[in-house]
């Protein structure tokens, strides 16, 4: 029988595991991201700005469940490197319609497959059956934080 400390200890253990587990996809990725000149944030950007052509910077940032202020450095960024381009709305001048441009097209592309390759790697030596079970435990541990808001801030 597991006593309350020990079960404190596993819990404490397998959240730390996570955590680091997340810190180094993330620094790789960021590694993977910063040779193409990308910040994290911006391949999924670029994916729902090419799946919506003539988005908005509030669409954008509702998708993504964030202000449109904390979109706006991105989408200057991306637009200063030629992946994007706004064009002034001539009917509604506080909205600058964004689309993806054909290098903005290609980076995407060498993203994704440079995610893909990153994803394999992280994934490589466990079976089907591991990762189905995984997914289902990380599942469960986020339904519970969003359910049981006994921490509140």
């Amino acid at each position: 029988m597991v006593d309350d400390g020990e079960r404190f200890m596993e819990s404490n253990a397998a959240a730390d595991r996570c955590e680091k587990m997340m810190a180094l996809r993330r620094a790789r990725m960021r590694r993977v991201l910063l040779r193409r000149g990308l910040h994290l944030g911006q391949p999924e950007m670029l994916s729902y700005i090419s799946a919506h052509p003539g988005c908005s910077q509030k669409q954008m940032a509702d998708s993504a469940g964030v202000t449109p202020a904390s979109i706006a450095a991105s989408f200057k960024r991306m637009e200063s490197a030629g992946l994007i381009r706004r064009r002034a709305d001539t009917a509604d001048t506080r909205c600058n319609p964004v689309y993806i441009t054909e290098r903005g097209k290609q980076e995407l592309q060498i993203c994704q497959q440079d995610i893909e390759r990153l994803n394999q790697l992280m994934l490589e030596g466990i079976s089907q059956e591991e990762l189905d079970a995984f997914c289902r435990c990380i599942e469960k541990i986020s339904e519970n934080l969003r359910a049981k808001d006994e921490m509140r801030d």
